[in-house]
């Protein structure tokens, strides 16, 4: 469902870092539909790490650590006046996907210092415009992992709208106040109905998936 969301397949990539406010699809083409984005202003630097076996549940070989070196001047406009970026997203083609049904987002993440992040899911399609569905704001407990969970009805697509291959429904995080923590992100899932337990996923099936061709 997430394509490489357990971090396994990052062929020759140890690191990025990102400056003046710039996104970064930072592992394209070699693992598709991953993007990462400051914020305003912000700069940040992004490393690969070995996990520990067992700590974060399904268990994955690396998780992704994202460290702000300069914190984002504002938030993103569609969520003014809160202080709110989309700081990590991955989207999946066809925004029919669980239309009209209960979803949960889940997510683990650790933040050293402690950060306020909410989970988010959008959906995008022609002639339409996009549907942002963010979820409450949740406040890190300092070098704790932390599963979050978000759970919604997502709304019937429209009548009457064109639902193409490039439409997509899409997940991400988002940094909530004007903040310049360290983040590691660990494995994410989308599933329909209630929270699930998160699956141990295999090194070669996440590489075929990260590695194939996407319309």
């Amino acid at each position: 469902m997430i394509i490489n969301s357990h971090w396994h397949y990052t062929p020759g990539v140890s690191g990025f870092s990102t400056s003046g406010g710039a996104g970064l699809y930072f592992l394209d083409p070699l693992v598709r539909r991953w993007w990462h984005g400051p914020g305003v202003g912000a700069a940040t630097n992004g490393s690969f790490c070995q996990a520990v076996n067992g700590q974060w549940e399904g268990n994955p070989e690396q998780f992704l650590r994202i460290t702000w070196t300069v914190a984002p001047t504002q938030g993103d406009g569609h969520y003014y006046p809160t202080f709110r970026n989309t700081i990590l997203e991955h989207h999946m083609n066809r925004a029919r996907m669980f239309a009209g049904k209960q979803v949960t987002l889940s997510w683990q993440m650790r933040s050293p210092g402690g950060a306020p992040v909410g989970l988010v899911i959008w959906r995008s399609y022609t002639n339409h415009p996009m549907e942002q569905l963010p979820g409450p704001r949740v406040d890190h407990t300092p070098g704790v992992i932390q599963r979050i969970d978000f759970t919604m009805t997502l709304p019937p697509v429209p009548s009457g709208y064109d639902v193409d291959p490039y439409s997509y429904i899409g997940v991400g995080v988002d940094l909530i106040d004007q903040t310049g923590p360290t983040i590691d992100f660990g494995p994410c899932q989308l599933n329909e109905g209630a929270p699930m337990p998160v699956n141990e996923k295999k090194y070669e099936a996440e590489k075929l998936l990260a590695t194939a061709t996407y319309p």
